[in-house]
C-alpha cells in the first residue's frame, strides 16, 4: 500500500493517497457489489448508511456513514461523478477534513478487476491527528477493500459452481457461509 504524500499539482497542505485492489471477480460484479450500500454496513466500521439527498448514485446525491472504528463519526459523502462499471468520484468531509475520492474500476481479463482508489485531503484535519490522517485513511480504505474482494470473491466462486452443477472447481475452496 502506498503512503500518502503530496501530489505534485496538489495545494500546499493537501496530501494525496493512491492504492490498487487486485480482485477475481468480473468489473460487473466487482462495480454492482461496491455500490451495494446495504452491504457497506458488513463492513466492519459503518453502522448506519443512508442516502439523505438525492437518488442513489445519482451525480449531486447525498449519502451519509455513522462509522464507529476507529472512532465514531458522520462521513457525508457527495457524488460528483457515475460512470457505471467504471468510476465513481466523490467528496467527503469527515474529521475536520474534505477528502477527494476517485474509484477507477478495470477488467484487467473477463474474470479479473483492478480498483485504483485516488484519495485528495485538504483542510485541517482535527488536533488527534497531528495533521496526518494517513494512519486513519490506509486502515479503513484497506479493511473496506479487502471486505468488497472477500464479497466479490465468493461471489464468483458460487457462480462458476452454479456453471459446473454445484461442484467445486479443483483449486478452489469450499467456504461453509457467505461473509
Amino acid at each position: 500500500m502506498s503512503t500518502l504524500r503530496a501530489h505534485p499539482n496538489a495545494r500546499e497542505g493537501t496530501q494525496s493517497y493512491e492504492v490498487a485492489f487486485a480482485l477475481r471477480s468480473p468489473v460487473a460484479t466487482v462495480f454492482s457489489t461496491y455500490i451495494d450500500t446495504d452491504r457497506w454496513r458488513h463492513r466492519g466500521f459503518a453502522n448506519d448508511v443512508r442516502w439523505v439527498q438525492g437518488n442513489p448514485w445519482e451525480e449531486g446525491s447525498r449519502i451519509r456513514v455513522e462509522i464507529s472504528d476507529p472512532l465514531p463519526a458522520v462521513v457525508e459523502h457527495v457524488l460528483l461523478h457515475y460512470e457505471r462499471n467504471r468510476e465513481l468520484i466523490y467528496t467527503s468531509h469527515v474529521f475536520g477534513a474534505t477528502l477527494n475520492t476517485r474509484l477507477l474500476f478495470t477488467a484487467t481479463s473477463e474474470d479479473e478487476t483492478e480498483i485504483r482508489v485516488s484519495v485528495e485531503i485538504a483542510g485541517k484535519p482535527w488536533p488527534i491527528f497531528n495533521s496526518s490522517m494517513e494512519p486513519l485513511i490506509k486502515k479503513t480504505t484497506s479493511r473496506f477493500f479487502e471486505d468488497l474482494k472477500r464479497d466479490c470473491e465468493w461471489s464468483a466462486l458460487q457462480a462458476r459452481q452454479a456453471q459446473t452443477s454445484g461442484k467445486i472447481i479443483p483449486g478452489e475452496s469450499d467456504r461453509s457461509s457467505q461473509p
